[in-house]
């Protein structure tokens, strides 16, 4: 029997928005994998110095101390998105390359000069189309394109992405697999918690912990439509739930128009939370807000559909690849057009309650499983190597049918 294919997987994000969840999603599921010898595969995981295993205070290290007595570590002292990772990390990680079949880069900066086979996973390009400047926006394009020139294969999480990544070299991105996100364990192993102390000692504790709350997860970047939700929350009638904010990309003059638009007594900005208290968060919101122009796939609607909560979100093409008919769309992207979809939400009863049902089992289509599986067969058709050992009839991960990602383009 051949040895198990060993795959060098940047790890340096793990713990960092989106990014961070796709690398855990990954390895856990890739993990699995392996415990049911389903693929023949090992890992060994790029982290950085100041990873600190088993630390809880830092998101992302609980699960490299879950991982630790299955996967092997290789610290990497470069810096991300630097210009080090692109010239020095081939060099010095030359011995856990030499060891390894592929290197998987979870996003598109791709070291120069590897020796093996790259696979590399571009999420969206946001940063090129919807820039905050135009020098970051070219260099972005720049990168992106390099990263998709040299890598032997190319994912990303929806037919969306794998859309601009064809308006941006379509010569590159003929065969770019589309494997959507997974649901993460965390929605799986979280005990189910009533509204976090904060919320009721803080903002509800004149009205009950039991107040009702939309949830948004996100920033005040322009493409999370963060001015729009603003702006929709001032057409609500003033009885319509409060809001809570969570995240700790908020400036200062985004909190002074809250309180210029009356809102202060409405919204809450709660900062960052650990992964418990946002499960709670998500679990107990009535619903999640999701006004964004564009995204690359749309995490915390999955992450809310898989916990039995309300998505209202803008017709962002990449949001209705992952809501499917579960979510209450605006019809446009204008704030009254989703303060009248978040109106439709609050009030639909029982035709509220069937969606989120239907958004459960959605969600659970977009299992680690699936997405570990289509992932092994991107690294097979690299390697020319089978790895699965399972029967072809399991389920291969190539997405989500009906108005879901469907797979390989």
């Amino acid at each position: 029997m051949s040895a198990a294919v060993r795959v060098l997987l940047d790890a340096r994000k793990l713990g960092d928005g989106g990014i961070g969840i796709y690398i855990e999603n990954l390895v856990d599921g890739l993990l699995e994998l392996a415990r049911e010898d389903i693929a023949d595969i090992s890992l060994c995981l790029l982290v950085s110095p100041t990873s600190q295993f088993g630390n809880e205070d830092k998101v992302g290290n609980e699960a490299l101390a879950r991982w630790a007595n299955e996967v092997e570590f290789s610290t990497e002292r470069s810096g991300k998105y630097s210009v080090g990772e692109y010239l020095t990390l081939a060099r010095s990680q030359e011995e856990a390359l030499a060891r390894s079949d592929i290197f998987h880069s979870p996003h598109y900066t791709l070291p120069f000069q590897l020796e093996v086979p790259s696979v590399v996973t571009i999420h969206d390009a946001i940063h090129v189309t919807h820039s905050e400047s135009f020098l970051k926006g070219g260099a972005g394009k720049r990168l992106i394109r390099s990263a998709m020139r040299r890598a032997s294969a190319l994912i990303t999480v929806s037919n969306y992405s794998a859309d601009v990544l064809k308006s941006i070299s379509a010569r590159h991105a003929r065969n770019v697999c589309v494997i959507p996100n997974a649901v993460p364990l965390d929605a799986e192993t979280t005990d189910d918690m009533a509204v976090p102390s904060f919320l009721a000692s803080r903002f509800f504790a004149s009205r009950g912990a039991s107040s009702r709350y939309c949830l948004f997860l996100g920033s005040d970047r322009a493409h999370k439509g963060f001015d729009e939700l603003l702006t929709a929350w001032t057409l609500l009638d003033e009885f319509a739930c409060d809001l809570v904010l969570v995240g700790d990309r908020y400036s200062e003059a985004s909190k002074a128009r809250v309180r210029e638009l009356g809102l202060q007594e409405k919204l809450h900005f709660v900062g960052a939370q650990s992964r418990r208290e946002l499960w709670a968060l998500i679990r107990n919101a009535t619903a999640l807000c999701v006004p964004s122009r564009v995204e690359g796939f749309g995490l915390p609607a999955l992450e809310a559909m898989a916990s039995g909560v309300s998505v209202v979100c803008s017709p962002a093409p990449a949001l209705r690849e992952v809501c499917g008919s579960t979510a209450w769309y605006a019809e446009s992207f204008h704030p009254k057009s989703f303060a009248d979809a978040l109106s439709a939400c609050l009030s639909a009863g029982r035709e509220k309650i069937a969606r989120e049902e239907q958004g459960v089992q959605r969600a659970a289509e977009f299992s680690r499983e699936r997405h570990a599986r289509a992932t092994v067969e991107v690294y097979e058709r690299v390697l020319k190597r089978e790895i699965l050992q399972a029967s072809r009839a399991e389920p291969t991960g190539r997405g989500v049918t009906g108005q879901g990602v469907t797979g390989v383009l």
